[in-house]
């Protein structure tokens, strides 16, 4: 029996049962990197808030927030708000 493909199965399968706890890792090492630097909590109704706040624009002089060029869904690719593209 070759053990190539057993051990590089078992490489896969591990590598995949592990990836979430050291992707929570290295969030909660950013976190703390930016808490270090004087960043407040973090927060999702914050950072929606944040999101959808109206801002006015030097170039246009028209009011914007993230969701005109990005939209309002984060999963969804966004477009330039003036050029569409």
């Amino acid at each position: 029996m070759n053990m190539k493909p057993v051990m590089l199965l078992s490489s896969l399968v591990l590598s995949l049962l592990l990836a979430p706890s050291l992707q929570a890792a290295g969030s909660d090492a950013a976190f703390e990197t930016y808490r270090s630097a004087g960043a407040g909590n973090f927060s999702a109704a914050a950072g929606e808030k944040l999101w959808k706040r109206d801002v006015l624009s030097a170039k246009d002089n028209k009011m914007h927030n993230c969701g005109s060029c990005h939209t309002n869904n984060l999963k969804q690719v966004g477009k330039h708000h003036r050029t569409k593209k």
